[in-house]
């Protein structure tokens, strides 16, 4: 089988740059790449072991949608999504029909829904059911930057949990596709990026007679992107002691610096996120 089939991040939830566990409302706070769309939903990532090789499963409270939205190459180009596509995953509870389709920029207009198939259940373990939908690609509108894929929970239960979910061209459901994990952390990257905690970016000091009294001093720190990121992020950043501002923010990075800082002061930046998610 030829590598990179599946076209979803972090289909296993593994990858977990934010920390969440938890999250409610239209926001993304949990396992990377993967959105919760709707503020009356409720979704959490629990460890277990009943499908090796999962690690980690998605609960979605009664009805809600678990939703990743990826990028088309180009403004209102289907690129690779044309033609028919299979959507599969594990499920712990019979959930509803899926919704696949192109949005605008903010994921509030401009829908194109494409065909997606009844759900065809297969391998069976324990309380888990593998299911596939076959996908129906459509011409997206002229205005449509990316392509949604929503699952959602059965209707009736209080929570459904969804792991090894996979988009990939053709009508067949293959195998889930465990990429390396530094690598999916790197697809993850291009979206969000997190300071490990523990890590520290250490400032230099330009002025180094800053505690003379006549001198604002300024503390200087760059953070670089493990990749290039999908477009300029909204960027965050902390400093030790003091209060951080982050300007001259690209897809390559940022630099982050504070002022007023006598010559002995030694800083470093301890917290930083960047988001240029859909």
């Amino acid at each position: 089988l030829a590598g990179f089939r599946n076209a979803l991040v972090n289909g296993d939830f593994f990858i977990q740059q934010r920390g969440g566990t938890n999250t409610t409302g239209a926001v993304y706070t949990w396992a990377d790449r993967w959105f919760n769309r709707s503020a009356a939903d409720n979704i959490q990532r629990f460890n277990f072991t009943d499908i090796p090789p999962f690690n980690y499963q998605a609960g979605v409270s009664t009805g809600g949608l678990l939703e990743q939205r990826l990028e088309l190459q180009e403004i209102g180009r289907a690129d690779r999504f044309v033609g028919t596509w299979t959507l599969s995953y594990w499920a712990n509870e019979v959930p509803q029909t899926p919704v696949v389709s192109f949005l605008n920029a903010g994921a509030a207009t401009g829908e194109v829904g494409c065909t997606v198939g009844s759900a065809v259940s297969g391998e069976v373990r324990g309380t888990w059911t593998h299911y596939q939908h076959l996908i129906t690609m459509v011409t997206p509108g002229a205005s449509n930057i990316m392509l949604r894929v929503a699952l959602i929970a059965n209707a009736t239960a209080a929570r459904t949990g969804f792991t090894g979910i996979q988009l990939e061209p053709g009508p067949v459901a293959t195998p889930y596709e465990q990429r390396p994990i530094s690598v999916e952390l790197s697809m993850c990257q291009r979206y969000f990026f997190k300071l490990p905690s523990g890590a520290k970016i250490f400032m230099f000091n330009p002025t180094e007679d800053a505690n003379d009294g006549t001198f604002i001093g300024t503390r200087y720190g760059n953070v670089l992107h493990p990749v290039t990121m999908r477009s300029t992020p909204t960027v965050t950043g902390g400093i030790s002691g003091a209060a951080a501002v982050v300007d001259s923010a690209s897809t390559y990075g940022a630099r982050v610096y504070c002022t007023n800082q006598g010559a002995a002061n030694a800083k470093y930046i301890y917290s930083y996120t960047a988001d240029a998610e859909l």
